[in-house]
């Protein structure tokens, strides 16, 4: 990276702070103060600001990363006994099962994205994989399983044929006990017959 390349741009997003970006044409690197790509992987609109100020309308590629590509996929990573890392060890058969697995899902995958652009690719991986799966089933037996067959692999026991329910136990019950109300639910006393008015004269 020649010194004469690098060229440091100053922008100012209306709120009320500048943001210093580091760009250096000769590499198509560039880095911005406010470390927005450093932090969650997504190129900031000030660095964006900067390409276009460049006339550069497509995104270099060091600001690609692989997470964020369509075909991102999974990578198995192996110690050096062959054993998956972060699982219990295994036996040689179950590892080099799960390599071959991986390799498998790998190749399918770049099959796929490289054949996606083109209509005779599509039809010919189409016509491999179905041939596979011709002979696949006079080699390897079905493993479909019924719907009980995946809930009792799930649940890890039998699903019994007859389940007896029992009638449940008679409670005798008075209902739903009355509210108590509150004081000015209460009803006022009535004025009968023989209530008594009482008159005060003035004197």
């Amino acid at each position: 990276m020649l010194q004469e390349d690098v060229k440091f741009v100053v922008i100012n997003d209306g709120s009320m702070r500048e943001r210093v970006v580091q760009w250096c044409a000769s590499d198509m690197f560039g880095s911005c103060s406010c470390k927005l790509f450093e932090r969650i992987g997504i190129p900031c609109s000030h660095i964006i600001l900067t390409l276009r100020g460049e006339k550069l309308y497509k995104l270099p590629s060091f600001f690609i990363l692989k997470r964020w590509e369509t075909k991102c996929k999974r990578e198995t990573v192996f110690d050096k006994e062959g054993n998956i890392l972060e699982e219990k060890a295994m036996d040689a058969n179950e590892v080099e099962r799960r390599k071959k697995i991986a390799t498998i899902r790998n190749k399918v995958e770049d099959l796929i994205q490289r054949a996606k652009s083109s209509n005779e690719g599509m039809d010919l991986l189409l016509s491999t994989v179905m041939n596979i799966e011709t002979s696949f089933s006079q080699i390897v037996p079905s493993t479909v399983q019924a719907p009980q067959q995946e809930y009792e692999t799930f649940i890890g026991c039998k699903i019994p044929e007859q389940i007896e329910i029992h009638p449940p136990t008679d409670v005798r019950s008075k209902g739903r006990s009355k509210r108590i109300k509150r004081a000015k639910e209460l009803p006022k006393p009535r004025k009968g017959k023989n209530s008594k008015i009482v008159t005060k004269e003035a004197h």
